[in-house]
């Protein structure tokens, strides 16, 4: 059905109007129209009918609607219904975000050869993480996207929306027992963002497995590559031959000579070892979540480089030139003692070393050390918890010793928001598995080890497979279930 035939359809089915096309790839069609019942724009995606081309590929479609419309996640625009038009055209209605997407957000930072910083990244990409591992640990069965690349995240205009990047086009995912939703014998998706195991031949595992089907690990390793893109203003595929893109082993290149914004570019080591851990061929050599690998970049950067400092902004990005003072070249001092100039430099050095002084008397006195009885648990969970008291843990939690319960040995209760975890030490597994209640289990893997939760007084409690086995965590707030499966617990 060509695209004037199909605004008839959605204009006589459903009575939209102003119906406009605003985006159109390999998978199909998108969009934009006005609902007045609702008063609202919805996007509409139409398949490209390739896609369907047997009965069988309409039922799973069906299915994967039905999977699709259960999704109900801050950072993934929702699906309302799909249908097919009189000639077997499939399609589907979803929020309409006005705003840009990724895509055209890097085509213009290319355009102006203004990097995104670790900062804007982590933001740009935190929702989308999250709700990647939403579709992957929460859903049952875990959806697949396939096609994570920076034109299918969203970034909202105006402050209306929850999250500041959302999660869109799952036209072509899957769940996770299924192989692809066409019969055609081809991969599906953007080959500028396919993980190495994706080819012919790739290597899934360290056992050698030969696996070319979409899994989590190959979503994950796409969002890396958009911050990899972002970081750098370079796609990774373009770093090298097509020969090299295809092969298990790809070469992968300095962030040093590549370059990064000023202001990161002084831990581009930092930033490098976080990428190639989260780019390694191996998928269960990389990091577990999408989260996961967002928490350690956010570690990352921040950090100008000495050689070569953050310029002043110039006039072309919008602000007047920065005049930088030149410096005087003291006269050497007199040969009878100090003179003048070496006096005023001691004066100054003590100066600066009575405040450095005074700054570590404040943060000791502000942010002490754990105490005896608080310190394993912060070695159980070094990514969740800070290294001393009242600093930001994982996620923005503020963290300070709690009060234990019977059986407990010590608790540091965190806080943020609505949101509050106890990370526990029971002392030993016995008072651990007293603590737990006879609720429904739910176990998962992190690719590091094994977790379990079970609901408790409304919230959760969480347990990591660790050695010594006496650690774990409760969660509660309104956003516990979610959250206890993002929790960088081992």
């Amino acid at each position: 059905m060509n695209s004037s035939d199909f605004r008839d359809t959605l204009t006589a089915r459903h009575g939209y109007t102003d119906i406009v096309e605003i985006g159109r790839g390999g998978m199909g069609v998108v969009f934009r129209a006005w609902d007045p019942k609702l008063r609202r724009n919805v996007a509409v995606k139409q398949l490209s009918t390739e896609l369907l081309d047997e009965e069988s590929g309409r039922r799973r479609f069906e299915s994967e609607m039905v999977t699709l419309g259960r999704i109900s996640h801050s950072a993934v625009v929702k699906i309302h219904f799909a249908d097919f038009t009189d000639t077997g055209d499939a399609y589907f209605v979803m929020d309409y975000i006005p705003g840009q997407d990724l895509g055209s957000l890097l085509r213009q930072r290319r355009e102006w050869n203004l990097r995104f910083t670790v900062q804007e990244t982590v933001d740009i990409l935190r929702p989308v993480a999250a709700a990647l591992d939403f579709l992957h640990l929460q859903m049952d069965p875990p959806i697949i996207h396939r096609d994570i690349k920076p034109g299918n995240i969203l970034i909202p205009s105006g402050a209306a929306m929850e999250a500041k990047s959302l999660l869109t086009d799952f036209g072509i995912s899957l769940s996770a027992e299924d192989t692809r939703i066409t019969s055609l014998s081809m991969m599906i998706g953007t080959e500028k963002y396919y993980a190495p195991e994706l080819f012919p031949g790739g290597v899934a595992g360290s056992e050698g497995v030969v696996h070319n089907q979409p899994t989590a690990a190959t979503d994950n390793y796409a969002l890396t590559l958009i911050a990899f893109e972002m970081l750098s203003l370079h796609s990774l595929q373009d770093t090298m031959s097509r020969d090299q893109w295809g092969q298990h082993q790809r070469p992968f290149p300095s962030f040093a000579e590549l370059g990064l914004n000023p202001r990161d570019l002084g831990d581009a080591a930092g930033v490098e070892k976080v990428f190639r851990k989260a780019l390694n061929p191996v998928p269960a050599y990389r990091y577990p979540t999408a989260t996961a690998f967002i928490q350690e970049l956010v570690k990352t950067g921040n950090r100008p480089s000495i050689s070569n400092p953050p310029r002043p902004p110039s006039r072309e990005e919008g602000s007047a030139t920065t005049a930088v003072p030149v410096l005087a070249v003291a006269p050497p001092a007199q040969k009878a003692g100090l003179g003048p100039w070496a006096m005023t430099g001691l004066a100054s050095i003590a100066v600066l070393l009575s405040g450095i002084l005074g700054a570590g008397i404040w943060f000791a006195a502000n942010h002490p050390a754990w105490e005896e009885a608080e310190r394993p648990v912060v070695q159980a969970f070094p990514d969740l918890l800070p290294r001393f008291q009242e600093l930001s843990g994982w996620n923005g939690l503020s963290c300070a010793p709690g009060e234990g319960e019977e059986g407990m040995s010590a608790v540091i209760d965190c806080h943020s928001g609505d949101t509050r975890v106890r990370a526990i030490d029971f002392g030993n597994r016995d008072n651990r598995d007293a603590f737990e209640t006879d609720g429904q289990r739910v176990v998962w893997s992190n690719g590091t080890c094994e977790v379990h939760s079970v609901e408790r007084d409304g919230g959760y409690l969480v347990v990591p497979q660790l050695n010594p086995a006496r650690f774990a965590l409760t969660v509660d707030g309104p956003e516990a279930e979610q959250l206890r499966f993002q929790l960088p617990v081992c």
